[in-house]
């Protein structure tokens, strides 16, 4: 703060007011201060004027954007800024002013990112930090099933592997894919019961805000898959000749 100092005997006033001779940036605003010095019985007054440039501090407030998924394209982080604009940017997946999903997504459903932004203007800096949700893409994969052959009428179960999270919902076709029917629902695993017609069978997974992954598409065919039974041939035989 600036000051203003009366000789021994004096008093001294800031602003023409006392104000312990002192300036408060938190207080007062930018403007000439006169530092009236009163002297002894036998002295006058001296006055002397200063020029006090108060800074206002500038704002960090940024928005921090909604949850978004791993294979999202980069986030323009400059769009997100409510308050004062032409700071710097930094944190995991930041780049000059751009955020990059992709670059940081882990394991997980989910994964929370700090970001910082920091702006200084006319030497008074201010930050903010926020937290930017990244949610990973579903990958689902049909590895624990294949297409296969089975005895009319038997049950067939399926187990899905890969990248879940989210929301599953089976599906099964009996008309080579033409209408989809729901079979079940938020199980990596299923079991149709009895399967007496050629099904197709798939899972979609959904993690929002990702799209909604779909996995490969098993064909189960009911067959006949007893092995032939040969009866042998006999050591000899007799042919009659008439």
């Amino acid at each position: 703060p600036g000051r203003g100092k009366a000789d021994a005997g004096g008093t001294g006033t800031l602003g023409g007011s006392p104000a312990n001779n002192s300036l408060n940036p938190a207080v007062n605003t930018s403007g000439t201060y006169g530092d009236i010095v009163t002297g002894g019985p036998a002295c006058g007054k001296e006055t002397a004027n200063v020029v006090v440039t108060v800074h206002a501090t500038p704002s960090p407030a940024w928005t921090v954007p909604p949850p978004i998924c791993s294979t999202s394209s980069s986030i323009n982080l400059n769009s997100t800024i409510a308050g004062t604009s032409g700071g710097a940017w930094s944190g995991p997946g930041v780049t000059s002013h751009s955020f990059d999903p992709a670059s940081v997504s882990g394991p997980g459903n989910s994964n929370s990112y700090t970001v910082n932004y920091t702006i200084t203007v006319s030497g008074c800096t201010a930050s903010q930090t926020g937290d930017i949700t990244v949610v990973t893409a579903p990958v689902p994969v049909a590895g624990g099933f294949a297409s296969d052959i089975i005895c009319p009428g038997t049950s067939f179960t399926a187990t899905l592997e890969g990248d879940l999270g989210g929301t599953i919902a089976w599906q099964a076709s009996t008309n080579s894919g033409s209408t989809w029917s729901p079979v079940g629902s938020n199980s990596t695993s299923i079991t149709l019961p009895s399967v007496t017609l050629t099904t197709l069978l798939k899972a979609n997974v959904t993690n929002a805000p990702c799209p909604a992954a779909v996995s490969n598409i098993v064909t189960i065919t009911p067959g006949d898959t007893t092995p032939p039974i040969m009866d042998p041939c006999p050591a000899s035989f007799t042919v009659n000749v008439q």
